[in-house]
C-alpha cells in the first residue's frame, strides 16, 4: 500500500504544478461552480417509488414522455445535467428494480428509454455480482458472472445509443463495463464521441476521469490534462472546474484509508478550492468524524453549496 501512497502524492506534486493555475486562467472561481452545482441539485430528481409503480403497471408512456422531456429539457438548459444522470441512475437494485418490469417495457415499446434502462439494471447486477474487492480478492467467478451480465448489459445500451445518440447517461456505463469487464469500447473514444454531441456536459467527463484514475490503468497526469482541457467549455458550464479536484480527492481517498486523517483531510481540501463536491464533502467529514471534530465534520459536509436537497 506504501507504494499506492507515493503515487498519489506524485499525482499531487503534478496537480499543483500543472493545474491549480488553470483555476484562475479560467475565469472562474469556485464560488461560481458552487453557484452552479447547487442549480443543478436544486432541480431535484424524478421520483423513484412514482417511476417503479408506473413500471408495475405497465404505464411505459407515462414514463416515456417525462424522460423524453427531460432528455430535451438537459439540451436547452445544462443545469438539468444532474437530473438528467439521476433518471438513468435509478434503474439500480438498491431500489427494489425489477427485471421483468423492464422486460415488458422493452416488449411493450422497444423505446431508447426502455433499453438504456434495462441496460443500466444489467450493469449494475454485473457490478454486484464482481464485488467491491480488489481484484486479487475476487473469485474468478464473480469476474465470470460480471461479464455475462455486462455482456448482455452492453447490447441493450447500443440498442439505445443508436437509437438516440443524445441519450448521454448511458455512455457512462460503457466506461464502468470497460472497466470492471475489460469489455466494449476504449473510454478514451467514447468520451470523444460525447462532447462532440455536447462539450458542455459534466457527469460523462467525470465517470471518464473515473475510469483514468491510476488503480484502473490511468494515471493522474492523464486526469489532470482531461481537466484542463475541459475548462475551454467552463464558461457553458462553470461546474467543469470541479473536475480538476478528483486528483487530490483520489490521493486524500488512499491517506484516509491508511488511517492518516490529518493528510487527507488536507488533500481534500485542496481537492475542494476546484468546487464542492458531494461525495469529497462527505470523505472529509468521515475524516473529522474520526478525530473527534464533529463540529466541523457537520459544518464541513455541507460546504460552500449549503444543505443541497438531495441530502
Amino acid at each position: 500500500m506504501r507504494a499506492h501512497i507515493c503515487f498519489a502524492v506524485a499525482g499531487v506534486l503534478f496537480l499543483a504544478c500543472v493545474a491549480a493555475p488553470v483555476a484562475v486562467w479560467s475565469g472562474v472561481t469556485a464560488e461560481q461552480a458552487n453557484a452552479a452545482h447547487k442549480r443543478a441539485y436544486d432541480l431535484g430528481e424524478p421520483d423513484v417509488e412514482v417511476i417503479k409503480a408506473r413500471l408495475a403497471a405497465g404505464q411505459f408512456g407515462e414514463i416515456e414522455a417525462e424522460y423524453k422531456e427531460l432528455l430535451e429539457l438537459y439540451f436547452a438548459d445544462v443545469n438539468y445535467g444532474w437530473r438528467f444522470e439521476e433518471a438513468y441512475d435509478l434503474f439500480h437494485p438498491d431500489n427494489d428494480m425489477r427485471m421483468e418490469w423492464l422486460d415488458a417495457w422493452v416488449e411493450a415499446t422497444g423505446s431508447y428509454m426502455a433499453y438504456g434502462a434495462r441496460g443500466l439494471l444489467k450493469k449494475n447486477l454485473g457490478n454486484e455480482a464482481r464485488g467491491g474487492a480488489w481484484a486479487s480478492d475476487t473469485s474468478k467467478e464473480q469476474f465470470e458472472s460480471a461479464g455475462e451480465y455486462h455482456a448482455s448489459a452492453l447490447e441493450d445500451l447500443m440498442k439505445a445509443l443508436d437509437e438516440e445518440p443524445r441519450c448521454l447517461p448511458l455512455y457512462s456505463a460503457l466506461f464502468n463495463i470497460a472497466m470492471i469487464s475489460g469489455i466494449g469500447f476504449n473510454p478514451d473514444d467514447v468520451v470523444q464521441s460525447v462532447l462532440e454531441i455536447d462539450n458542455r456536459n459534466y457527469q460523462v467527463r467525470e465517470d471518464y476521469m473515473r475510469s483514468q484514475l491510476p488503480r484502473w490503468g490511468g494515471s493522474y497526469e492523464k486526469m489532470t490534462e482531461f481537466a484542463k482541457a475541459s475548462l475551454a467549455f467552463v464558461d457553458l458550464n462553470p461546474r467543469l472546474l470541479t473536475l480538476a479536484g478528483a486528483i487530490p480527492a483520489d490521493a486524500a481517498w488512499y491517506y484516509k484509508r491508511e488511517g492518516d486523517l490529518d493528510r487527507a483531510i488536507a488533500l481534500y481540501t485542496e481537492a475542494l478550492k476546484f468546487g464542492d463536491h458531494v461525495d469529497v464533502l462527505q470523505e472529509r467529514a468521515e475524516c473529522y468524524v474520526e478525530i473527534d471534530e464533529l463540529d466541523k465534520a457537520l459544518y464541513k459536509h455541507f460546504g460552500i453549496i449549503g444543505p443541497p436537497s438531495i441530502m
